[in-house]
């Protein structure tokens, strides 16, 4: 009978201390990605779009509203704070998901490739921008 390696389809689901530590696992690089993320959209993404909006700005020669830097700001902040809240969730369940199958590590290596890339295009913006 020929056994698939660990991580491959077919592979039976983990039971018992074996599942639990893959979860607990899975909850951690959850965890990690959830603040990496978050710092990836609000410390790179956040500046990178404020300083596009004030370029765009002087370039169309936007005055006299005082409200719109403001109402810009806290209309990205807002659409971050749902696409991150969104992600996580389902980062929770395909982490969850990947750990029961023995995929885990595969997953989290994809979603720190994404959040590099992310946060690599949006320091490349910001810098751009400076």
């Amino acid at each position: 009978m020929v056994t698939n390696p660990p991580g491959q389809p077919g592979e039976p689901p983990r039971r018992g201390w074996r599942l639990a530590g893959a979860i607990a696992a899975a909850y951690a690089v959850w965890l990690l990605a959830a603040v990496a993320g978050m710092a990836v959209l609000f410390a790179v993404w956040l500046p990178a779009l404020l300083k596009l909006y004030t370029f765009v700005g002087l370039l169309m020669r936007w005055r006299g509203a005082v409200w719109v830097y403001p109402a810009f700001s806290n209309a990205v902040v807002l659409a971050f704070a749902l696409t991150w809240l969104v992600l996580v969730v389902l980062g929770e369940a395909w982490f969850r998901a990947g750990a029961s199958q023995g995929g885990l590590l595969r997953r989290a290596k994809w979603v720190v490739l994404v959040e590099g890339a992310v946060g690599g295009l949006g320091y490349l913006v910001l810098r751009l921008l400076s």
